[in-house]
Parts: structure tokens; sequence; C-alpha cells
């Protein structure tokens, strides 16, 4: 693998798809996530929940609504 394309051997990070990508994305120092309301995040919103009550980094979520 090249640089900074490591996998996280952190076992939070590996429960699923949207936790995993979460964590990618802090990783690679994204801040916010942008979506808007109404879309199908439900396995999103479920690994931000995961991510409060273990402390893993994250980037803030941002609604955008009309």
């Amino acid at each position: 693998m090249g640089p900074g394309l490591e996998p996280s051997n952190r076992s939070d990070r590996k429960d699923n798809v949207a936790g995993a990508y979460l964590a990618l994305l802090a990783d690679r120092g994204v801040d916010y996530l942008f979506g808007n309301a109404g879309t199908d995040f439900a396995p999103l919103i479920e690994a931000y929940s995961q991510a409060a009550q273990t402390g893993a980094a994250v980037p803030r979520p941002i609604l955008a609504t009309p």
C-alpha cells in the first residue's frame, strides 16, 4: 500500500462500512461532511452515534435544509 493508505487497526472502525468511511475521512483531514436532509443517511447516522459513544474522530456533519 502507498503512504497514508494503511488500514486502521482500530476495532471501532471496522464495525461497518459507514463507520469505516467516516474514520477514513477523518484520517484524511476532512473536517465537515455535507448532506441533504431527507436522503438515505441511516448508516451514517448510526456511525455518528457510535463515534459519539466511543469518542472516535469523525467529520462534523452539516445538513443542508430548504
